[in-house]
């Protein structure tokens, strides 16, 4: 486990090294913020990318030790194989945030969008597909999940809501994935966001379905 935590926070600090290998060659003033057509909208100082970096690394940081170390201090957390399905989240979580942090620095670097947007839309509608392969067997937590106040009561109505949304999110976000190669980018950001408004709202409809129904009976 310490090798594991060890490895991630290396990881971590990729962004830090990227920037600290560009640093001297940014202008004082450097793009900052991009409109959809790839054009620079607004400029901003070396400090600002470096606190936007760290802000950024502090906010993964945060969220892999909170999946990481949460059963210590999660009663709901039932089994060491919940803790396990919830570092291998971590992980998905802390690759995507870490090819985005050093995208955005590329991108600042070069002055122009380096890569289309599409390739976030991708990168999300994967890292969904990636959480949707867990959720069937994820344990009721306050972290992860469809964390509702009838499944967090009921572990049969979180197991059945889960083996739904896992499906849904695995099938949703390669789907997801392939439409934004498809089409063009605002048509597959429109599809891209319904989708996950669809995956978000089924499972949540379902599971208070179960709650009601359980109620009646």
């Amino acid at each position: 486990m310490k090798s594991k935590v060890l490895i991630m926070l290396v990881l971590l600090l990729i962004p830090l090294i990227y920037l600290s290998t560009l640093w001297n060659s940014f202008p004082p003033n450097v793009p900052v913020h991009f409109d959809f057509k790839g054009n620079v909208d607004r400029y901003g100082s070396k400090t600002e990318v470096l606190l936007i970096t760290l802000a950024l690394t502090f906010l993964t940081l945060v969220i892999f030790l909170l999946f990481s170390y949460i059963h210590i201090l999660n009663p709901k957390i039932a089994s060491a194989d919940n803790k396990t399905r919830m570092q291998k989240m971590a992980v998905a979580v802390v690759l995507f945030m870490v090819i985005i942090q050093c995208w955005l620095l590329y991108t600042i670097h070069k002055g122009q969008l380096a890569f289309s947007v599409k390739y976030i839309l991708i990168a999300v509608s994967l890292l969904f597909a990636v959480i949707g392969n867990y959720m069937p067997n994820l344990k009721p937590n306050y972290v992860a999940g469809f964390r509702l106040p009838w499944t967090l009561q009921n572990a049969d109505n979180w197991k059945r809501t889960h083996d739904v949304a896992g499906k849904l999110w695995f099938s949703g976000g390669i789907a997801a994935a392939i439409i934004c190669i498809i089409l063009p980018f605002k048509l597959a950001l429109f599809i891209v966001v319904l989708v996950l408004v669809i995956l978000l709202t089924i499972p949540a409809i379902y599971s208070y379905r179960l709650f009601n129904k359980s109620k009646s009976s």
